[in-house]
């Protein structure tokens, strides 16, 4: 018996008497099973799936007994609630992961103090977000520290990457030789030692230059 109703027994015993009963009989609908959450979500961090708050959930596709889950893996769940008349019903969810952006900052991790260093994420992420409240791809840092960067994909994914950056000082530049020579001699001008490279307003790049005065005005 399958359907509600009314139904009606004769039974007769070994004399031949009968008698007759009836019962009737109602049915119970199962629960509405439905589960409500992202068919696709970030890879991290965990997203929550939720069925709905009546009737309750007895057991969930982890063996979890909660109205509601957190999953952090793509995969099919399946959800089995229960009303209070013992009647079940079953319903599935597919979800799928979305990877988070690559997040990775160009720049030198040393540069000059005093100079500007250009700082830029990655191309192509639909938002930027530095720590230093910037928000387009590349930023100008003038000052050593650690620099963060959270990049967003179009699905709303995010990654955050930093780098550290230091300053290096300035070689001291200093001009060795006298300021006051006789006319028609010559006069020997250094730089510092051990620079790396020399480049005099007469166009010399050597370490140590000889002026005549009646050839060049000092500057």
């Amino acid at each position: 018996m399958s359907a509600a109703g009314t139904y009606t027994l004769t039974v007769t015993n070994a004399e031949g008497c009968t008698s007759t009963c009836t019962i009737t009989v109602t049915t119970t609908p199962p629960p509405v099973c439905t589960i409500l959450g992202d068919d696709t979500f970030c890879e991290a961090p965990s997203a929550s799936s939720a069925v709905p708050s009546t009737p309750p959930a007895t057991s969930g596709a982890q063996g979890e007994t909660t109205e509601c889950i957190d999953v952090s893996t793509a995969g099919t769940y399946t959800l089995t609630v229960t009303n209070a008349e013992g009647c079940t019903s079953t319903c599935t969810i597919t979800v799928t992961t979305t990877p988070p952006p690559v997040c990775t900052i160009l720049g030198d991790d040393t540069f000059c103090e005093g100079t500007l260093n250009k700082l830029c994420g990655p191309q192509y992420a639909t938002s930027y977000l530095w720590s230093t409240g910037e928000t387009t791809e590349c930023i100008d840092v003038s000052a050593a520290g650690t620099y963060t960067l959270t990049v967003t994909n179009a699905e709303g994914c995010t990654s955050t990457c930093t780098i550290t950056v230091s300053t290096t000082p300035p070689p001291v530049c200093t001009i060795l030789g006298d300021d006051t020579f006789c006319e028609g001699t010559l006069n020997k001008l250094c730089g510092p030692q051990y620079a790396t490279s020399y480049l005099w307003s007469t166009g010399e790049t050597t370490e140590c230059i000889d002026e005549r005065r009646r050839h060049h005005t000092l500057r």
